[in-house]
């Protein structure tokens, strides 16, 4: 069941995930290394599937259902977005956050060297 966070309007913070989202549409980029264990599979699906979450820089690692995500997002909606969706997975017991925030230009940056 997907919840609620208050104090957030649009995207993911206005509703229900992926309901009306307003980011720049991220759904299809996926975190990096993806393995073939159950719950990896599933984190790294919800996170390749929101709409405001471009897991492209972000590593996804699982240990008996605790997963730690680390590597860089663009905003800290971005990064509350993701680790929301983890919270959501099934087989998720707990999720550590070890996700940096880089500026936009940084972010914009890194994804014209990947594109070029």
């Amino acid at each position: 069941m997907d919840k609620k966070v208050q104090g957030f309007s649009g995207g993911h913070y206005g509703g229900f995930a992926n309901e009306g989202h307003t980011g720049p549409g991220f759904a299809g980029r996926g975190p990096k290394g993806h393995q073939d264990d159950p719950i990896t599979e599933r984190v790294s699906d919800r996170l390749t599937d929101d709409h405001d979450v471009d897991a492209t820089d972000i590593t996804v690692d699982v240990k008996n259902g605790d997963v730690t995500l680390t590597g860089t997002v663009a905003t800290r909606l971005e990064q509350r977005a993701a680790e929301d969706a983890v919270e959501r997975t099934p087989g998720v017991r707990e999720v550590e956050d070890h996700l940096r925030v880089q500026p936009q230009d940084a972010a914009r940056s890194r994804t014209e060297k990947r594109q070029g």
